[in-house]
């Protein structure tokens, strides 16, 4: 519903700027130096805006740093791609538009007409020019890309992953070898458990024809983890184990559950 309600306002303020710039250019002759102080304004916006865009981003990854001791993950082409989303629109038309036609002397405005050239022209430029090439700017910048989301965070999750089993294995600390091993353990477990999830819910990469079966692998989750949940809740019930003891195992099985489906 909302889309459609933008298409249509998008709609409307294209027509009008069409309408508005027509009756500027009929009514008036533009003056040489009109049209270049048009691209000049608009290249003047658009050099402005990646100037004041990239020291702010740069400062707040450096705030979050010092007070969070995490870097934004908001990097250099997500900022490029927010710079450039700088279309103007109804706001600059209107104000161009609130420009008096005569002076309180009872004489024209003086370049009223350029003013409103000028502004109607950077609204134009900004959302055909900017506008049309966000799409492949996006996809070229690979921002928010496309790709399935799922595939991308489990491969991530496994990069992360066999980070964590390296580490271990080179931890320069002298930690006894029963510490280091249940570590390595847990990480080789859950790399390999990964690796076997991520395989029978989409197949083999190097199989172009399997698909996988994702929905089965679903579904079997979906019973193994019920079946986790029956037996510690009839636990608690009976007394074998405190409440407490049973929501922390049940919230485990449920971080575990929103990990393998994701």
């Amino acid at each position: 519903m909302w889309r459609y309600a933008d298409y249509i306002i998008t709609s409307m303020v294209f027509v009008f700027i069409g309408f508005e710039l027509t009756a500027v250019l009929k009514d008036n002759l533009l003056e040489p130096g009109d049209l270049m102080l048009a691209l000049l304004v608009v290249g003047t916006l658009i050099v402005l805006r990646f100037a004041w865009i990239f020291p702010a981003m740069w400062l707040e990854r450096l705030r979050r740093r010092r007070h969070q001791g995490a870097a934004t993950p908001v990097g250099n082409r997500e900022t490029v791609v927010t710079s450039w989303a700088g279309m103007r629109g109804v706001v600059t038309v209107a104000t161009a538009l609130a420009l008096p036609v005569l002076t309180d002397a009872g004489d024209r405005f003086p370049q009223r007409h350029t003013i409103l050239f000028v502004g109607l022209a950077t609204v134009l430029a900004t959302l055909v020019v900017q506008g049309l090439t966000l799409a492949p700017m996006v996809r070229w910048l690979r921002v928010g890309d496309d790709a399935d989301t799922t595939r991308v965070a489990k491969a991530l999750r496994r990069q992360a992953m066999k980070a964590a089993l390296e580490a271990a294995r080179t931890y320069p600390g002298d930690v006894p070898d029963r510490v280091r091993n249940a570590v390595i353990l847990q990480y080789e477990g859950d790399i390999a458990s990964h690796d076997a999830l991520h395989t029978a819910t989409h197949g083999k990469d190097e199989v172009e024809d399997d698909r996988g079966d994702q929905r089965e692998v679903v579904e079997l989750l979906r019973r193994a983890a019920e079946a986790e949940r029956e037996l510690i809740i009839d636990a608690r019930l009976k007394g074998r184990v405190s409440p407490e003891v049973a929501d922390q195992v049940l919230s485990e099985i449920e971080n575990r559950a929103v990990r393998d489906s994701g």
